[in-house]
């Protein structure tokens, strides 16, 4: 693969070319109770590990033009893959937050990565419209508004559907964005025990801005999507040697 110049919350074109090829192929913290949307997990209507098949290979669909969205989804697969689900990627290019939205909602993917502005930006613009006059004028890095945007995608989330807490890494970097883009999974609520959800949230927290910077750094040294996040987990998520990570899928 070659050297590739990575650039924070921005697209990669040059990268993502290369990504599609691969992901076209593939088929192979303080609170981890786990998810939260629109009912609380475990409620009467919330679907959360009902009708659970530990055999559906998860589906997670990503944005494959953008690199950090991809190594988020990456990420996922392993983790899901660590706790003995069988889980893949599947290239969305040039999809929208809608539209990968879309195939969540209609049940041909499982799992999905996004930032939550993005996410309210395209789902309700009225209302992100509403937020950016709220917080105009705030400290744009305010645990508050942060908190707030999480609240705000789960009122927008239907009872099957969840989400965990926020990563800290932000993403989905746009000009002149006014909201907060903290990357957050959405997932099927029907799929994970707690266990498995507590898993997701854990990893979920655990990469940060710096992380990413991290895997970006091995994908520019020419690595793959696979061994860098391989390598990245191995030291940071299951304690292994990084010369230990097999080359598999």
């Amino acid at each position: 693969m070659a050297t590739i110049k990575y650039v924070r919350n921005r697209s990669l074109s040059a990268a993502c070319a290369g990504l599609v090829l691969l992901l076209a192929g593939c088929t192979s913290a303080d609170d981890t109770t786990g998810a939260v949307g629109a009912s609380t997990p475990g409620q009467a209507g919330s679907g959360f590990g009902a009708s659970l098949d530990e055999n559906h290979a998860v589906r997670i669909t990503a944005d494959s033009s953008s690199t950090e969205q991809v190594l988020w989804a990456y990420i996922y697969r392993d983790t899901l893959r660590e706790v003995g689900r069988k889980a893949q990627v599947i290239a969305a290019e040039g999809a929208t937050t809608a539209d990968r939205w879309e195939l969540l909602r209609t049940g041909e993917a499982d799992f999905m990565i996004t930032c939550t502005g993005t996410f309210v930006e395209e789902l309700h613009p009225a209302l992100a419209k509403q937020l950016v006059d709220d917080v105009d004028g705030q400290e744009p890095n305010t645990a508050d508004i942060h908190e707030q945007m999480h609240r705000e995608v789960m009122g927008l989330l239907p009872p099957d559907i969840v989400t965990t807490a926020p990563s800290s890494a932000e993403g989905c970097a746009h000009a002149g964005d006014a909201l907060p883009q903290d990357f957050t999974p959405l997932f099927s609520s029907r799929l994970f025990d707690r266990d498995t959800t507590g898993e997701i949230q854990k990893v979920t927290r655990l990469v940060d801005d710096r992380a990413l910077e991290e895997l970006e750094e091995k994908l520019a040294d020419g690595l793959s999507i696979e061994d860098a996040v391989g390598q990245w987990a191995s030291v940071n998520v299951t304690g292994e040697s990084p010369d230990s990570v097999s080359d598999d899928a």
